[in-house]
């Protein structure tokens, strides 16, 4: 007995979805000379894909301290860190630190750690850190005295 076996033509399946755009001449022509003038570098479809991709990794958020930050963000982050240490590194100068680091809603080791700082100066900033969250917490316990205070007697804030 014979079996009639339908023979597959054309591309694999892939869990893809095809989507079809125009270029005018112009942008066409510029994409074509960045893949000409690096000779690995794939073709239109490949390089596309790898264009989407990059641009969607630098549009992740990443949380930090409640609060949720892009990529360029962090990297303004990671650059006021580092200064935070090199103050404190040079002038000893922990409150300064602390303020920068306060005023970023920087309170731990950890949120340093989530912004991909390095180990030094996790221990440079650890002073600063510290002071950071105690000032934190002075702040919210200052707004929760006022908060109580005017819920008491609304009449004197008017």
């Amino acid at each position: 007995m014979e079996v009639d076996r339908k023979i597959k033509r054309g591309r694999p399946r892939i869990n893809a979805v095809p989507v079809n755009v125009r270029f005018p001449p112009e942008q066409l022509s510029a994409l074509d000379q960045i893949i000409e003038s690096d000779p690995s570098a794939p073709g239109r479809a490949e390089f596309i894909r790898r264009i989407v991709q990059a641009f969607a990794k630098s549009q992740e958020r990443m949380s930090l301290g409640g609060r949720t930050i892009s990529d360029s963000e962090r990297n303004i982050l990671v650059g006021k860190v580092s200064a935070a240490s090199r103050i404190v590194e040079a002038f000893g100068a922990v409150e300064a630190a602390a303020d920068i680091l306060g005023s970023e809603q920087i309170t731990s080791a950890q949120d340093l750690r989530a912004l991909g700082v390095s180990e030094y100066d996790v221990f440079v900033l650890g002073d600063a850190i510290a002071r950071a969250r105690q000032v934190r917490r002075q702040t919210l316990s200052d707004l929760n005295a006022a908060d109580a205070e005017y819920e008491n007697n609304p009449a004197i804030y008017r």
